[in-house]
């Protein structure tokens, strides 16, 4: 389950990272005897990953502009997203905190994972924003899909 199914950056800045609210915990159990793997991607421009502002054709890159994996938004202007978790293993490039994030992409990339039978467990999604002082004013979207597949 989701906690929720949308997040809100409100207003983006340009001279510190933004962090959209609320956070979206998921909540999984499965019986699957090699436990579960959770997998996210997003829409962006459907050409590359990102916030986009459809008004301006401009594209907030995920993680940043040139699209790395990973970026640090206290640095470059860019989007991403963390994963945080008690029981879940976090997987590269999202299990990072403070102002890293780890990029989306166009297709399914491993989120986090858990090896054997699990009963509620929680993970955290943090999506967080920079954007650079030339970046377009307007209203920036993105579709982000997570999946959650039991390991029989």
């Amino acid at each position: 389950s989701l906690s929720a199914n949308a997040t809100d950056f409100s207003v983006i800045s340009t001279t510190a990272v933004t962090t959209s609210s609320p956070n979206i915990t998921l909540t999984i159990s499965t019986n699957a005897g090699s436990g579960y793997t959770i997998t996210v991607r997003d829409a962006g421009n459907t050409t590359n990953p990102g916030l986009y502002n459809t008004d301006a054709a401009y594209l907030l890159g995920s993680a940043d502009n040139s699209y790395n994996n990973n970026a640090d938004l206290s640095a470059v202007a860019g989007y991403g997203i963390q994963c945080s978790s008690a029981s879940a293993t976090c997987t590269a490039p999202y299990n990072v905190s403070g102002n890293n994030v780890g990029g989306y992409e166009l297709t399914a990339q491993t989120f986090a994972t858990f090896g054997s039978a699990a009963d509620t467990h929680t993970i955290t999604v943090t999506s967080k924003a920079t954007a650079a002082g030339t970046s377009p004013a307007g209203s920036y979207a993105d579709t982000g899909t997570v999946i959650a597949t039991g390991n029989f």
